[in-house]
């Protein structure tokens, strides 16, 4: 779990999220890790502004989003470029 603590950003009370999450498969496991004991507040799913999204509070009562952010498609990238 320690690996994860640079991704992260504390707010007064709330661990608003974990930054810089851009494969599923991560999320996933992120996500998982974090409610091992806790609560599922929101399961991990896609919504109409990222691939992944859930919200939990751990076994310590700390809430976290996890939040993974679809990377740009190729065909945007060029034609952004265009």
């Amino acid at each position: 779990m320690t690996e994860l603590l640079p991704l992260v950003r504390a707010g007064a009370r709330f661990v608003d999220g974990v930054e810089g999450i851009d494969d599923p498969v991560d999320a996933e496991r992120i996500f998982h890790a974090l409610a091992e004991n806790g609560t599922v507040q929101m399961p991990l799913q896609k919504t109409f502004w990222s691939i992944r999204f859930g919200a939990l509070v751990d076994q310590f009562g700390i809430p976290w989003a996890i939040n993974c952010e679809q990377a740009p498609s190729v065909a945007g990238l060029q034609e952004n470029a265009a």
